[in-house]
C-alpha cells in the first residue's frame, strides 16, 4: 500500500526540525563550555537559554556526556569536511595543510584551558575522539607532503 504523501513530508519535516534542534543544542552547549569547560555548564541554564524544557533536552540527548561527545563528533565530522573541501577546491598539499591547521589552531584557542582539562579528565570518551581526529589530521598531512 503506498505511503501518504502528506504524511512522508510531515515525518521529513519533523526529522529536519529535530536535527536542527540538536544543532542548536550543540552550539549553545559550546558557546556556555568555552570559558567555564563542558562540566561547568549548567543544564538548567543551558535549557533556559535555548527556550526548550529538560525534558526535549534529554530527548536529544541522554547526559552531559552524551552532549560532550556528540559535540566532538560533530567537530571531527567539520575538520574531515573542511580537509575534503580542500582537495575539491584543488588547493595544493600546502595550502590544503595551512588552511586546517589555522583553522585548527583558531578554533582550539577559543576554548579555556579549563575546557581542555575538564575534557580529557571528565569526558575520556569525547576526549579520545579529539586526540583521534588531530592524529588522524596528522597523518593525511604527512601524505599530503608525501
Amino acid at each position: 500500500m503506498p505511503s501518504n504523501p502528506d504524511t512522508v513530508v510531515t515525518a521529513l519535516d519533523q526529522r529536519s526540525k529535530e536535527s536542527a534542534l540538536r544543532q542548536r543544542i550543540l552550539k549553545v552547549f559550546e558557546e556556555q563550555a568555552r570559558v567555564v569547560g563542558p562540566r561547568g555548564v549548567i543544564i538548567s541554564e543551558l535549557v533556559s537559554e535555548l527556550g526548550i524544557s529538560s525534558k526535549t533536552l534529554y530527548r536529544h540527548f541522554d547526559n552531559k556526556e552524551h552532549i560532550v561527545y556528540e559535540l566532538m563528533t560533530t567537530w571531527s565530522e567539520h575538520w574531515l569536511s573542511l580537509q575534503q573541501r580542500g582537495f575539491s577546491d584543488g588547493l595544493g598539499p600546502k595550502q590544503r595543510i595551512e588552511t586546517i591547521a589555522v583553522n585548527w589552531v583558531e578554533h582550539m584557542g577559543r576554548f579555556s584551558g579549563q575546557f581542555w582539562q575538564q575534557l580529557e579528565r571528565d569526558f575520556p570518551e569525547a576526549f579520545e575522539i579529539h586526540q583521534q581526529q588531530y592524529q588522524e589530521f596528522l597523518e593525511r598531512s604527512r601524505q599530503n607532503l608525501v
